[in-house]
């Protein structure tokens, strides 16, 4: 890690984490949205959000190996 040091790592991390939790619980992005918009908007499918997930992930993994 450059100058950022610990706190570059957390922020990959949380970031990282996030790509990781739409891939594994694509349903729970799912209801939080439905709940904020009293479910009259179209949802995506889980897959859709998985794929999201994953080039949100790759993006970051792409952003961490850059900054090494």
């Amino acid at each position: 890690m450059t100058e950022g040091g610990v706190s570059e790592g957390v922020g990959f991390a949380m970031l990282a984490a996030y790509g990781l939790w739409l891939i594994v619980v694509p349903n729970a992005l799912l209801r939080v949205v439905d709940t904020m918009n009293g479910g009259k908007v179209r949802l995506p499918s889980p897959g859709v959000v998985r794929l999201f997930g994953a080039l949100w992930l790759i993006v970051v993994l792409l952003m961490w190996s850059a900054s090494r």
